[in-house]
């Protein structure tokens, strides 16, 4: 029973994104094609949609939320792979200024090595290295204690450590784990970040709330604005 919970709500948990409130953003489809070296296009999957929806980014900057509900790393399930979608815009609309890179909870819940998925990584951080552009990664977030996922932490936890080890991938990646954990339980996620969904005070286990996506945005936006500053001038 467990393992059919985590499938189904794998492919169906994609939550219906807030309102964007920040100037100059857009979902679904780049507000501007072609791009420019403001714009920041974030991709993943329904945790994707939802700390990119609370990332908010200085006005002179255009954030595409690239990000779709049930894409993963190596699977064409509903949806194309992550690295397909990263490719089709760039493609259609040229560089962006900034890339930022989310997935790999759905793979791991379909018994995907965590070797495979790295090869998906390393294949795309390649194409992306090819171009010249700048690339966050984002690591798999934790899980509520009670949450069905929790079956997958060791891999998560591997899959984390490879990506953040510097090396491994073109550009930054970062695991934010750390502002997301409970204190008490470290690897689970706070309760103050899970998203209820009844009365009975029940995580549905995988998605954060809105709380949890503001930290996860608040997590990556120093790398993405550290990617999208100028390189300093060289001293005479």
């Amino acid at each position: 029973m467990a393992v059919t919970f985590v499938v189904v709500a794998a492919l169906t948990g994609a939550c219906t994104p807030p309102p964007v409130e920040q100037p100059n953003s857009s979902w679904g489809t780049p507000k501007y094609c072609p791009y420019d070296a403001q714009l920041v296009q974030s991709n993943g999957d329904s945790i994707g949609v939802g700390y990119t929806h609370m990332l908010r980014l200085p006005e002179q900057y255009t954030l595409f939320n690239a990000a779709v509900g049930a894409s993963t790393l190596t699977l064409a399930l509903k949806e194309p792979v992550i690295g397909d979608r990263v490719k089709e815009w760039i493609e259609r609309c040229g560089n962006p200024g900034v890339v930022i890179v989310q997935g790999g909870i759905i793979d791991l819940t379909f018994g995907v090595p965590v070797e495979s998925m790295q090869a998906a990584v390393t294949e795309l951080s390649a194409w992306l290295e090819a171009r010249g552009i700048p690339t966050v990664w984002l690591g798999i977030h934790p899980f509520p204690y009670v949450s069905p996922y929790r079956q997958h932490e060791d891999k998560r936890v591997e899959y984390n450590q490879w990506l953040t080890t510097p090396g491994n991938v073109w550009g930054q990646a970062i695991d934010c784990t750390p502002v997301l954990e409970d204190p008490t339980r470290p690897g689970a996620m706070d309760p103050d970040y899970w998203k209820i969904v009844d009365l009975f005070g029940s995580p549905d286990g995988l998605h954060p709330n809105t709380a949890g996506y503001t930290v996860m945005a608040e997590c990556v936006k120093p790398l993405v604005l550290d990617a999208l500053a100028p390189p300093a001038p060289l001293a005479d």
